[in-house]
């Protein structure tokens, strides 16, 4: 688990990643499942309930 706030800037590795952004669990919702990790719709589940 990571911790960050939705102003702080994101640097990610230009020889890893494409391009980076913040997701609400709304968009992760709604995303295709194919295009993200297939554990991470379970694991936000589990965030909110928590």
């Amino acid at each position: 688990m990571l911790e960050g706030r939705r102003d702080q800037s994101l640097a990610p590795d230009p020889g890893e990643f494409q391009a980076v952004r913040w997701w609400t669990p709304a968009e992760v919702a709604a995303a295709d499942p194919r295009t993200l990790d297939p554990h991470l719709p379970r694991m936000l589940t589990k965030l909110v309930a928590g």
